[in-house]
Protein backbone atom coordinates (compact mmCIF):
# COMPACT_ATOMS: atom_id res chain seq x y z
CA UNK A 1 0.00 0.00 0.00
CA UNK A 2 1.08 3.86 -0.67
CA UNK A 3 1.78 5.92 2.27
CA UNK A 4 -0.02 9.22 0.15
CA UNK A 5 0.88 11.30 3.11
CA UNK A 6 4.68 10.98 2.27
CA UNK A 7 4.27 11.34 -1.38
CA UNK A 8 4.55 15.39 -1.92
CA UNK A 9 7.80 16.83 -4.11
CA UNK A 10 9.92 18.61 -1.71
CA UNK A 11 11.08 22.43 -2.66
CA UNK A 12 14.48 24.20 -1.21
CA UNK A 13 13.93 27.35 0.53
CA UNK A 14 15.75 29.94 -1.28
CA UNK A 15 18.70 31.93 0.11
CA UNK A 16 18.41 35.22 1.00
CA UNK A 17 20.91 36.19 -0.46
CA UNK A 18 19.98 34.79 -4.05
CA UNK A 19 16.36 36.49 -3.81
CA UNK A 20 18.32 39.77 -2.96
CA UNK A 21 20.52 39.18 -6.04
CA UNK A 22 17.76 38.60 -8.40
CA UNK A 23 15.51 41.25 -6.98
CA UNK A 24 16.31 45.19 -7.96
CA UNK A 25 14.19 48.59 -6.96
CA UNK A 26 13.73 50.12 -3.37
CA UNK A 27 9.82 48.98 -2.93
CA UNK A 28 9.25 52.69 -1.52
CA UNK A 29 5.08 51.46 -2.53
CA UNK A 30 5.32 47.78 -1.76
CA UNK A 31 4.74 46.51 -5.50
CA UNK A 32 6.38 43.56 -7.04
CA UNK A 33 6.76 43.60 -10.80
CA UNK A 34 8.00 40.32 -12.47
CA UNK A 35 8.78 40.44 -16.02
CA UNK A 36 10.97 38.57 -18.54
CA UNK A 37 14.21 39.83 -18.99
CA UNK A 38 14.53 42.18 -21.64
CA UNK A 39 17.68 43.59 -23.71
CA UNK A 40 15.25 45.04 -25.58
CA UNK A 41 15.47 48.82 -23.93
CA UNK A 42 11.91 49.49 -26.22
CA UNK A 43 10.27 47.07 -23.98
CA UNK A 44 12.18 48.27 -20.68
CA UNK A 45 11.27 52.05 -21.56
CA UNK A 46 7.46 51.15 -22.92
CA UNK A 47 7.52 49.28 -18.73
CA UNK A 48 8.52 52.68 -17.46
CA UNK A 49 5.67 54.39 -19.00
CA UNK A 50 3.23 51.96 -18.31
CA UNK A 51 3.64 52.86 -14.55
CA UNK A 52 4.76 56.58 -14.62
CA UNK A 53 0.97 56.73 -16.48
CA UNK A 54 -0.71 55.70 -12.89
CA UNK A 55 2.13 57.79 -11.09
CA UNK A 56 4.48 54.65 -10.22
CA UNK A 57 7.95 55.13 -10.44
CA UNK A 58 9.83 51.79 -11.49
CA UNK A 59 13.19 52.29 -9.62
CA UNK A 60 11.98 54.10 -6.41
CA UNK A 61 8.30 52.72 -6.20
CA UNK A 62 8.90 49.40 -6.90
CA UNK A 63 10.59 45.83 -6.64
CA UNK A 64 11.40 44.42 -10.20
CA UNK A 65 12.40 40.49 -10.86
CA UNK A 66 13.15 39.63 -13.53
CA UNK A 67 13.62 35.96 -15.33
CA UNK A 68 13.63 34.37 -18.19
CA UNK A 69 11.27 30.94 -17.29
CA UNK A 70 9.64 30.31 -14.00
CA UNK A 71 12.86 28.38 -13.16
CA UNK A 72 14.13 31.60 -12.81
CA UNK A 73 12.03 32.70 -9.73
CA UNK A 74 11.92 32.29 -5.66
CA UNK A 75 8.34 31.76 -4.65
CA UNK A 76 6.60 34.13 -3.55
CA UNK A 77 6.55 33.37 -0.02
CA UNK A 78 10.57 33.17 0.18
CA UNK A 79 10.12 36.92 -1.29
CA UNK A 80 7.91 38.26 1.02
CA UNK A 81 9.79 37.07 4.14
CA UNK A 82 12.30 38.99 2.46
CA UNK A 83 10.57 42.50 1.06
CA UNK A 84 7.35 43.62 2.30
CA UNK A 85 4.61 43.55 -1.02
CA UNK A 86 1.34 44.58 -1.24
CA UNK A 87 0.18 44.53 -5.12
CA UNK A 88 2.04 42.48 -7.64
CA UNK A 89 1.35 42.81 -11.50
CA UNK A 90 3.37 40.17 -13.43
CA UNK A 91 3.73 40.10 -17.09
CA UNK A 92 3.64 36.64 -18.77
CA UNK A 93 4.20 34.40 -16.26
CA UNK A 94 1.48 32.21 -14.42
CA UNK A 95 0.86 31.81 -10.65
CA UNK A 96 2.21 28.49 -10.61
CA UNK A 97 5.54 30.17 -11.86
CA UNK A 98 5.62 31.76 -8.45
CA UNK A 99 5.13 29.42 -6.24
CA UNK A 100 1.23 30.13 -5.68
CA UNK A 101 -1.39 27.65 -5.74
CA UNK A 102 -4.41 29.80 -7.49
CA UNK A 103 -5.99 30.09 -11.00
CA UNK A 104 -7.02 33.46 -11.90
CA UNK A 105 -7.64 34.58 -15.40
CA UNK A 106 -5.59 37.47 -17.30
CA UNK A 107 -6.08 40.98 -16.94
CA UNK A 108 -8.68 40.14 -13.53
CA UNK A 109 -7.30 41.65 -10.15
CA UNK A 110 -7.20 38.87 -7.47
CA UNK A 111 -7.09 39.52 -3.84
CA UNK A 112 -6.07 36.80 -1.25
CA UNK A 113 -5.67 38.14 2.12
CA UNK A 114 -4.09 41.41 2.22
CA UNK A 115 -2.64 41.22 -1.34
CA UNK A 116 -3.43 42.04 -4.74
CA UNK A 117 -2.31 40.20 -7.86
CA UNK A 118 -2.61 41.13 -11.69
CA UNK A 119 -1.61 38.77 -14.37
CA UNK A 120 -1.18 40.09 -17.58
CA UNK A 121 0.57 39.09 -21.21
CA UNK A 122 4.40 39.50 -21.27
CA UNK A 123 5.10 43.11 -22.18
CA UNK A 124 6.17 42.49 -26.14
CA UNK A 125 2.38 41.13 -26.62
CA UNK A 126 1.13 44.11 -25.47
CA UNK A 127 2.91 46.80 -26.56
CA UNK A 128 1.41 45.17 -30.22
CA UNK A 129 -1.65 44.54 -28.89
CA UNK A 130 -4.19 48.07 -28.46
CA UNK A 131 -6.95 45.71 -27.14
CA UNK A 132 -4.76 44.46 -24.38
CA UNK A 133 -3.51 48.06 -23.41
CA UNK A 134 -6.64 49.00 -23.19
CA UNK A 135 -7.05 45.89 -20.86
CA UNK A 136 -4.03 46.72 -18.80
CA UNK A 137 -4.49 50.72 -18.45
CA UNK A 138 -8.20 49.52 -17.18
CA UNK A 139 -6.50 46.76 -14.39
CA UNK A 140 -3.94 49.37 -13.52
CA UNK A 141 -6.28 52.16 -12.75
CA UNK A 142 -8.91 50.13 -10.40
CA UNK A 143 -5.40 48.36 -8.73
CA UNK A 144 -4.02 51.72 -8.18
CA UNK A 145 -7.63 53.61 -6.96
CA UNK A 146 -8.86 51.45 -4.31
Amino acid sequence: MKNSYLDYKVFAVSDVGEINEMITGENQKRILIVVLTENNPEMNAFLEKILSAIKIQLQTDCLILRGDNATDFPSFSNILRTFPIEKTIVFGFKPADLGLSFETPQYFITEIKEFKFLFVDALSVIFNTIDRKKALWDCLQILFTQ
